[in-house]
């Protein structure tokens, strides 16, 4: 961990009771992207999840509570995220200002949003994407004890219609969202944050842990200084990362791709059918296999077009694993060699047998162009960029390198 530097030193705010009506809040948000390689965050880290809500929110709640009657927000980290995150905001009633600037470092504020509001202030901050993690995981054990103590104090936290078996045991303090389904024998906490429509099957052990929305856990396994979302499983004690988890032990309650099409499988069951007799005939008949960097395997017919190369992806297509058109799929080390910014792009980007990087002569993942276009493609309206290729797929299946 590295001490602040004088610049990002943090600013004490007014006591609660000398903060007047009609007062103005001016608030930066640190800009620590750079930092975020292990979790590759989609938002910035003031708006990571902190408890029940956003880190801003805790200082939104702040402002609410001082009658605090403007929020001046500046940001230099995805300012257009931040100001949806604000337009959302709906709950607090008062009126904000957002200002998109190069740097928070010099901004004119009373706070930089890295910490809970009227917690202790932190003397070092995090210089890696790890220790960004034991940072933020710091801040939810703040917030578990802050909740959980004072007059008010509770044992844990309930969402609504949550379901925990009898024989399941809850170790405070622990914080359980909406529709959480807790099944026998498991024991939940300390230090426990599990989002909404999450199932943990029973027996299984849950501590020091954050586990996210729409996630299932199975049965007979110890989820320890973790952080699980999905099937995607980062485990902060032992600095290792699982980008995909056998579904057999965790994974999404939520289909992550719309259904694929049945013209689509049809018009894919048909080139496959002729891409696979032609294989048969192909003088190169070199099979090379390889895994992409969330744990699904592909074969590929090297040197042959891509109606012949990508047949196997095409009866991909027919089984509704994979789309038509989308961006190509990528290795671990395709995946690895991307920035935090373009991993976070193309995470949600549905993978397809033919992509914009083939209309523009470039057919593997690993080539260092694909990229631009395939970050290109993810944040295009995906109707358009599929008229678009599929105007031009005769010519792409007789494609070759």
């Amino acid at each position: 961990m590295a001490e602040l530097t004088q610049s990002f030193r943090l600013k004490e705010i007014e006591p609660r009771s000398t903060v007047s009506m009609g007062g103005t809040l001016a608030l930066a948000l640190p800009d620590w992207a750079s930092m975020d390689v292990v979790l590759c965050s989609n938002t910035p880290f003031a708006l990571w999840q902190v408890g029940d809500q956003p880190l801003l929110y805790h200082w939104l709640d702040y402002a609410v509570n001082c009658n605090i009657e403007q929020v001046v927000v500046y940001a230099s980290d995805r300012p257009d995220v931040v100001r949806r995150y604000l337009q959302e905001a709906k709950l607090w009633p008062i009126d904000w200002e957002l200002k998109a600037v190069p740097s928070v470092d010099k901004a004119p504020v009373d706070a930089f949003v890295c910490h809970l509001p009227e917690e202790v202030h932190p003397d070092t901050l995090p210089t890696d994407g790890w220790e960004l993690l034991d940072y933020w995981f710091s801040l939810q054990s703040q917030w578990l004890n802050r909740s959980m103590g004072g007059e008010r104090a509770c044992t844990w936290m309930l969402g609504r219609f949550c379901k925990i078996h009898p024989s399941s045991v809850i170790h405070p303090p622990v914080w359980l969202g909406d529709n959480v389904q807790i099944g026998p024998g498991c024991e939940i906490g300390p230090y426990a944050c599990l989002g909404s429509r999450v199932f943990i099957e029973g027996p299984s052990t849950v501590a020091h842990a954050r586990v996210e929305h729409n996630t299932y856990l199975a049965g007979n396994t110890e989820l320890k200084h973790a952080y699980l979302a999905g099937g995607r499983l980062l485990n902060l004690k032992h600095r290792g990362a699982v980008q995909m988890l056998d579904a057999v032990v965790a994974g999404s309650l939520v289909q992550s791709r719309k259904q694929v099409a049945l013209w689509e499988r049809g018009l894919a069951l048909m080139l496959g059918a002729v891409g696979y007799i032609l294989g048969l005939f192909s003088q190169k008949k070199t099979r090379h296999k390889w895994m992409s960097w969330d744990g699904k395997s592909y074969t590929e017919r090297v040197g042959a077009a891509l109606l012949v190369r990508r047949a196997s992806w095409l009866f991909q297509v027919v089984l509704g694993k994979m789309n038509l058109v989308g961006v190509l799929p990528r290795s671990e080390s395709a995946w690895s060699s991307l920035s935090p910014e373009w991993q976070s792009v193309l995470k949600e980007a549905p993978c397809g047998v033919f992509s914009y990087a083939d209309l523009q002569g470039v057919h593997y993942a690993e080539d260092p162009r694909e990229a631009v276009h395939a970050v290109y493609q993810a944040v295009q309206p995906k109707t358009a960029m599929a008229k678009m290729v599929l105007a031009s797929l005769w010519s792409l299946l007789y494609a070759k390198d």
